[in-house]
């Protein structure tokens, strides 16, 4: 049905008269006179009679459709049709429309952005809006600092808004968006509160929403619409991780990225690494069947340089490509950090404790080892050292006070590697109390063979202390003799404690434990000559070598966790920060400049996913590079189960339609016959 907002103006459909008796009066005006010149062009070309009737004709029916689009188009036509899944403003004084424009909005689906379809919705709650009535938009993505919004009956400026608006690479937080709506309809005075509503228009993911879409908020009703149709299938990367990884050498990482998606099975999905812009290893996975949450891991192993490194693993494109890629900021030290503690200091070197295990760490002046050595001898001092280590060997000591165990119990705890010793100065009975939480087993006492001593039987192959480090030199701890060593106690089973080595006699020579994230090897005989002969052995350079490198916090600094898209990022810049020129460079390109205090440095412009790089008056600074990911939520498309509820309208029984405008439709065919008119004239 057709509707005219000003029926008055039909009368002028009347004037559609005038163009047609001019033209039968200008054709009565002459009295045709017959003329054998002209009688006889006619009649020898007649195509040319017939073009000049056509175009007389065409020329009537351009004049009668200006005549008749003129009052029609003032009349302003419209039709009322049926607008499933769009709002239903009737009789609205005020509404606040929530546009979700989240990240998840940006998956594809048919060819086009679901963005591109809450779009249009959201157009058509302007449209259907009475005249007059106020309006504002809000985003409904988080972090988003709401700026002074004011309700405005200026249509065509919310339209503008609504076709400038962008999907954003954020989160989802409706809820917030709905409360800030909520505030924004308070401060109306047109009309009851039962005629302002807001509207939410979003993609319908129930990740939006902490629980079930409210019917109503702060005395408001909430009517939320979402396009037809299924969401599509998507798998992401939601979240990547790196860890120490031992079997891969001193500098040794591992990458593990967690790969979710839902649908359909998808075997031999291709995961590339990539490092520094480079792909370095590629390796394949496969999601099972199943729901959105169904998550898989995919490790790779490599090596690092040291310094700081920008990682990232990609896996195929779909839907969503934002999400098939996710990086993290790498950073690797130089060396290992090792402390020595001598518990028998001689005068002469070659009889000191520490001397063959100080020159097997590093030996001479070759870089190799990649170990920083520092040596004390004074218990007093072991507290305060271990924060600078990574590693810790207590050799042969003679006593170790509450202080001393509690500071290694934590160094420990904290993820720092503690190698125990015994020696003559050491009793291991004494010992066995204040190192309960720390020594795998209890010691017992020491035992002492004749001759050479017991031989080395066997040692664990599997474990990462002797897997990667030894080849022939493995061989050469079998020949070491045992003289003197520590008997321990039998302990219950327990996967925490193990034994690496065992002696021909059935001792075990060597216990490994862990506590908390660090680990403790100890080893029943002395480290240098005074028990044994293993140290003049080619396998005790790299038994102790690999031992202070699987023992040591890993050189790999684990990165911060990764700022949200959206959120802030403070920067630590010093005691010295305040006036400092701080430039931030965008993953695209951008480069923002900020102003630093006394406090450092708040960069606010993380909208987009991935590596920031900052410098500071001119100059890189990688250590204080920040990695921006997405929300892994966001990637799980899953519709709400109160889908079937996201059409609730005040009046749910009353059949949802829209208005559509015609007149624009007519003004065009005006224009049209316009230039047809002209057209035709100048022709003539």
């Amino acid at each position: 049905m057709i509707h005219f907002l000003s029926p008055a103006l039909l009368a002028g459909v009347l004037a559609i008269g005038v163009p047609i008796a001019l033209h039968l009066y200008g054709r009565r005006r002459a009295q045709p006179r017959p003329f054998a010149a002209v009688d006889f062009l006619l009649r020898t070309n007649q195509k040319l009679a017939r073009s000049l009737e056509l175009r007389r004709l065409l020329l009537l029916l351009a004049r009668v459709a200006v005549a008749l689009a003129i009052p029609l188009v003032l009349s302003r036509p419209f039709a009322v049709v049926s607008a499933e899944g769009s709002a239903d403003l009737g009789g609205v004084s005020a509404a606040v429309i929530v546009l979700d424009d989240s990240l998840s909005t940006r998956a594809v689906a048919e060819g086009a952005a679901r963005f591109e379809a809450i779009r249009r919705l959201a157009k058509d709650g302007v449209r259907s809006l009475p005249q007059g009535a106020e309006l504002a938009v809000l985003s409904g993505a988080y972090h988003v600092t709401p700026p002074a919004f004011r309700l405005d009956t200026d249509r065509a400026r919310i339209l503008g808004a609504l076709d400038d608006a962008r999907p954003t690479f954020r989160g989802s937080d409706l809820d917030t968006a709905v409360q800030r709506a909520a505030a924004l309809l308070a401060q109306s005075a047109s009309g009851p509160p039962a005629s302002r509503r807001i509207l939410v228009v979003t993609d319908g993911s129930k990740h939006a929403w902490k629980a079930a879409p409210p019917a109503e908020v702060g005395g408001f009703a909430v009517e939320v619409v979402a396009p037809a149709g299924e969401p599509p299938k998507n798998h992401a990367i939601v979240d990547l991780r790196i860890e120490p990884a031992p079997d891969a050498g001193g500098r040794g990482a591992r990458v593990v990225a967690v790969v979710a998606g839902s649908g359909k099975a998808e075997a031999g999905l291709e995961a590339s690494l990539v490092v520094d812009g480079k792909v370095v290893a590629r390796g394949l996975l496969d999601l099972p069947a199943g729901d959105a949450g169904r998550r898989v891991e995919k490790g790779f192993s490599l090596s690092f340089e040291p310094g700081v490194h920008e990682v990232e693993v990609r896996i195929p494109s779909d839907a969503l490509p934002e999400d098939d890629r996710r990086g993290l900021r790498v950073e690797l030290r130089r060396d290992v950090r090792v402390l020595l503690f001598d518990g028998d200091p001689r005068s002469v070197r070659r009889e000191d404790e520490l001397h063959f295990l100080e020159t097997a760490l590093r030996p001479g002046d070759d870089a190799s080892s990649r170990m920083q050595v520092t040596t004390i001898a004074e218990l007093g001092e072991l507290p305060r050292r271990l924060a600078d280590a990574d590693v810790v060997f207590v050799c042969n000591p003679k006593a170790l006070g509450g202080g001393d165990v509690a500071a290694l119990r934590s160094f420990v705890e904290r993820g720092g590697g503690l190698f125990l010793s015994f020696g003559d100065a050491a009793d291991p009975v004494s010992l066995a109390g204040p190192l309960a939480q720390l020594l795998p087993q209890a010691p017992s006492g020491v035992r002492t063979e004749n001759g050479a001593g017991e031989r080395v039987a066997r040692v664990d192959r599997t474990h990462p202390l002797f897997s990667t480090a030894f080849d022939a030199e493995a061989e050469s701890l079998r020949q070491a003799g045992f003289r003197k060593y520590v008997l321990f106690l039998p302990a219950p089973k327990d996967p925490a404690r193990r034994a690496l080595v065992w002696l021909s006699g059935g001792a075990p020579l060597l216990f490994e434990r862990d506590v908390g994230k660090g680990h403790v090897l100890a080893f029943a005989s002395t480290i240098d000559l005074d028990w044994n002969d293993l140290p003049i052995r080619p396998g005790y350079l790299p038994l102790v070598q690999q031992a202070a490198r699987h023992l040591a916090r890993s050189p790999l600094e684990q990165p911060d966790a990764p700022v949200l898209v959206g959120a802030r990022r403070e920067l630590a810049l010093g005691d010295d920060a305040a006036g400092k020129r701080v430039e931030v460079e965008r993953p695209d390109g951008e480069r923002i400049t900020i102003e630093s205090s006394a406090g450092g440095a708040s960069f606010g412009g993380t909208d987009l996913p991935g590596l920031h790089r900052v410098r500071v008056d001119g100059k890189d600074r990688p250590e204080l590079s920040f990695m921006v990911a997405l929300d892994a939520a966001e990637s799980d498309l899953t519709v709400s189960s109160a889908k079937a509820d996201m059409s609730t309208t005040v009046a749910p029984a009353r059949p949802r339609t829209r208005r559509l405008e015609l007149w624009h439709t007519l003004a065009a065919l005006l224009l049209a016959a316009l230039f047809a008119e002209s057209l035709l004239l100048r022709r003539g």
